[in-house]
């Protein structure tokens, strides 16, 4: 069985990438609008990210891997990501939140 917890936006490991392509790449300042937002880069950058804790804690005990994706994920299980799993898809870009699709 493979489970997966949707995404609101970004996490604590995604900040360098989305710094370099909001400030570098689009040029824009923290008092900017945030493309398709309505909200300036400052307030969709200082988001809180969502804990998934109390979503895992419960099933711990049974599970034999857990794995934190980031980045996009995989398009695809590796050898061993996803063993007897028979089907894996990513969500359509149209229903990623707005910060990953500038």
């Amino acid at each position: 069985m493979l489970i997966g917890y949707a995404s609101n936006g970004l996490h604590t490991n995604g900040y360098t990438l989305a710094r370099r392509i909001v400030f570098d790449r689009l040029g824009l300042d923290v008092q900017d609008p945030f493309p398709d937002t309505g909200r300036t880069v400052a307030q969709v950058l200082l988001d809180v990210h969502t804990s998934y804790s109390a979503a895992v804690t419960p099933i711990l005990p049974r599970l034999h891997a857990l794995a934190h994706i980031t980045g996009g994920g995989f398009p695809q299980p590796g050898p061993g990501d996803a063993a007897g799993c028979e089907a894996w898809s990513m969500p359509a870009r149209g229903r990623w939140p707005p910060v990953f699709r500038v």
